[in-house]
């Protein structure tokens, strides 16, 4: 996922079992994981942000995931929009496909929000 604000936007990744992958808990037991948590405080926070959640090549389970991008935190600054908006590319067996779509702050019942379910098989 990648974004253009300093807000604290959180990519994650519900995958087959349940088991939920982003900044609290970074690897799942069947290999997968987060390798940074951008912009978490302000000070050091950066307009082009990236988060990314990966398995090693050809490791990802078989089954269903689900991809959410949750706005975590807006830090009340100029340079923090609300909506956020932000791209989500998911690379499935080598097809990447891309999500475009924005996640409010203010409304607190739409911070979280399904950007795409798919299938590994």
């Amino acid at each position: 996922m990648f974004w253009t604000s300093k807000n604290d936007l959180d990519l994650e990744v519900v995958e087959p079992g349940d088991e939920k992958i982003f900044w609290g808990h970074r690897q799942s037991r069947t290999g997968g994981r987060l390798d940074l948590d951008m912009n978490v405080f302000y000070d050091k926070a950066a307009k082009n942000a990236v988060e990314n959640i990966f398995w090693p090549k050809g490791k990802a389970p078989i089954g269903r995931y689900k991809v959410y991008v949750h706005h975590f935190n807006n830090h009340g600054k100029a340079d923090c929009e609300d909506p956020a908006r932000f791209t989500v590319r998911v690379l499935i067996r080598g097809t990447p496909r891309w999500f475009h779509g924005e996640v409010p702050f203010k409304d607190a019942q739409r911070r979280r929000v399904l950007v795409h379910e798919f299938d590994v098989r």
